[in-house]
């Protein structure tokens, strides 16, 4: 027997299960597995077939055991004949004790077979063939409330069948049998048990040959007597239902898939105990998918099936939903092959759960595996993210604890659900149109789901100058300003880019070209143009500033800059007091541009005041280097009429009068 350990790695893309451990095992043939039940505090067993090297139609019984901690603690056939037998239910019937059921002698017959969970040892077997003939398999086993077990499966004769249920006593004595359905093919491929103690069959039918398989659901009490009528779903395509499973608020589920062969979907209906039923469709681009079985999990279900190029080329196959139908994650990993995949799964009760299916070996795809997966149980934390500024939902934003991989994304309406393992975690959202958050010391127990919700803050830039004039000496800098303003209620980041356009090159730099705004405040960026030219005129040099914010909706923006290079025949010196040259133009429409001359480094500040006396806009209020500074002054929005710049700088006033025209 070989035991191998597979490390399902995180994946950033999308998420995955957290799993503890993984085991595949072989016996001589191809071993599959297609149920699988906790039959005691520390082990689990598993029941299929396994097909000897070299046969296609002798199967025999398999069944395997692991510890919790993955551990194989035995794998082997019973009973073998010449004939098909396979195993594709099973349930723990009491401490130590399992029953699986399936069908022998060629599938003439249901199979019980009853053995010691820890030794593997056969307790006993039962084997009906009904009267009349025909050909009769189990699909599935319930264990009932009161200590007996229900069978469900289907009886063959000729070309139709009927879904075919069983009811007995714990040591496999038969209580009653029942045939259900109609004049088409019927077939109960999975069976639970109600809170009122009634049995709900799971399965498929259709009309005839040619008719299309159709989701079959009925429900029959512990009589033997079918109550109401059965219900079928048709999406078109064939419809089919592997199993039935049950939620947190008493809907059941029928899990299958639906399409052609080549490509599949999964398909379940869900029918709430006073609702309509629905169904829903679960597609991939790309991939054939089908779901075999499932569990409740958080507010949400678990599928497992298989997944790949088409319904016979598969491997295992995994998706989350939340409590609104939504997919939370998918997962798919190993080597395609014929029927392999996921065909079961079970709750543990720990409130973790165990798969179990079929591995393709990838050095060898015609090597058979028999595959174990343990699911650790179910943690996290989820919530919903709402903007400060408008408290609106903020969709795509980026939600991960520190110092792991894994991360999720908020859907439409801002909700986030992230699985982790149980500790202590710092975690974080962070996204295009907010301030990052940070909740500290989410503590996350274990098999338990932690509620945060965040409202982060929303940056507004606000206020950005449509253009940037400058006038630079040549081989000489000049400057001007680009004011940033936040007015929102989350710090705003931002990183400048100066791209000169024509002509192209670096003649244009920006200072700072990055850091951070907060609330309320603003930053004074130096838009620097350093030329060389030819020294034969006046030339117009022409680029943009592009600023990149976290400022919604427009997070990247291109401020033009117009500089107008201007010829020197000797290297200018610094000017020799503070002084102001005249705005030009003015008058002026939304813009006019005039030169600061600075003797010497220094605080300066400049500002706009309207003939009232008060303040319209602060241009400046830091340290300028020494020399000439171009800037710019742009009122559009304001009204029309004088106003007054006001300069200081040095110790020394200096005003200055503008006449803005709308």
């Amino acid at each position: 027997m070989l035991a191998l350990l597979l490390l399902l790695l995180p994946c950033l893309a999308w998420a995955q299960p957290d799993t503890l451990w993984s085991r595949n095992f072989q016996l001589e043939g191809r071993c599959y597995l297609y149920d699988v039940t906790q039959a005691s505090e520390d082990i689990v067993v598993a029941c299929g077939y396994r097909a000897p090297t070299g046969s296609s139609t002798n199967w025999d019984y398999l069944m395997a055991a692991y510890s919790l901690d993955g551990d194989s603690l035995w794998a082997r056939t019973y009973l073998e004949t010449e004939t098909e037998e396979s195993l594709e239910g099973i349930i723990t019937l009491a401490e130590d004790t399992v029953v699986a059921v399936g069908y022998g002698q060629g599938g003439y017959a249901v199979s019980m077979l009853a053995l010691r969970a820890s030794t593997g040892e056969l307790l006993w077997n039962r084997s009906y063939a009904p009267s009349g003939g025909g050909r009769t398999k189990a699909r599935d086993i319930v264990k009932l409330a009161d200590g007996r077990f229900a069978v469900a499966g289907y009886r063959l004769l000729g070309t139709s069948s009927d879904a075919w249920i069983l009811l007995c006593e714990a040591n496999g004595d038969t209580v009653w049998t029942r045939n259900f359905g109609g004049q088409g093919t019927d077939i109960a491929n999975g069976i639970l048990q109600l809170e009122s103690g009634n049995l709900v069959v799971g399965g498929i039918s259709r009309a005839s040959n040619f008719s299309d398989w159709d989701q079959w659901t009925f429900e029959v009490d512990l009589n033997g007597n079918q109550v109401g009528n059965g219900l079928t779903f048709n999406g078109g395509d064939d419809d089919f239902c592997y199993s039935v499973a049950r939620d947190p608020l008493s809907n059941y589920w029928l899990i299958g898939r639906s399409g052609t062969d080549v490509n599949g979907i999964g398909v379940v209906t869900v029918l709430p105990p006073d609702d309509a039923p629905s169904t829903l469709i679960f597609s991939s681009p790309g991939f054939s998918d089908q779901f075999r079985s499932g569990i409740a999990w958080f507010d949400g279900m678990l599928f497992v099936g298989r997944s790949g190029t088409s319904v016979t080329r598969s491997s295992f196959y995994m998706r989350a939903i939340n409590d609104q139908h939504e997919s939370i994650w998918t997962w798919r990993f190993g080597t395609l092959g014929t029927d392999g995949g996921l065909n079961n799964i079970a709750q543990l009760s720990d409130g973790g759960a165990i798969a179990c299916g079929t591995m393709i070996a990838p050095e060898d795809t015609t090597s058979i595996r028999g595959y174990f997966l343990r699911v650790l149980p179910p943690a996290g934390v989820q919530g919903r993210v709402t903007g400060l500024s408008d408290g609106e939902p903020v969709p795509g934003a980026r939600v991960f604890a520190a110092g792991q991989d894994r991360y999720t994304i908020t859907d439409i309406e801002g909700r986030y659900r992230l699985e982790l393992a149980p500790g202590q975690y710092d975690v974080v959202v962070t996204g295009a149109c907010i301030e990052s958050d940070t909740a500290y010391g989410v503590t996350i127990a274990e098999n338990g789901l932690s509620d945060h919700d965040f409202t982060p803050g929303q940056a507004e830039l606000t206020d950005l100058q449509s253009s940037i004039n400058v006038i630079a000496p040549n081989h000489e800098s000049g400057s001007a300003t680009l004011i940033l303003q936040n007015s929102g209620t989350g710090a705003l980041s931002f990183s400048l880019e100066a791209v000169g356009v024509a002509p192209t090159g670096s003649w244009m730099s920006v200072s700072p070209a990055e850091g951070v705004v907060p609330v309320g405040e603003e930053a004074v960026i130096q838009v620097i143009v350093e030329a060389d030219t030819t020294d034969d005129g006046v030339y117009d040099f022409f680029g943009h500033v592009v600023v990149h914010t976290n400022s919604c909706p427009d997070t990247v923006i291109a401020v033009p800059v117009l500089a107008t290079i201007l010829d020197t025949e000797t290297p200018a010196t610094l000017p020799n007091e503070f002084s102001l040259s005249p705005a030009f133009p003015n008058p002026f429409n939304s813009s006019t541009t005039l030169t600061l001359a600075l003797p010497q480094e220094t605080t300066l500040r400049l500002e706009v005041f309207n003939v009232q006396g008060r303040l319209v806009e602060t241009l400046a209020a830091s340290r300028y280097s020494a020399g000439n500074h171009t800037i710019n002054i742009d009122l559009s929005g304001s009204a029309t009429g004088v106003y007054l710049l006001r300069a200081e700088a040095l110790g020394a006033v200096v005003t200055q009068k503008l006449l803005y025209l709308r």
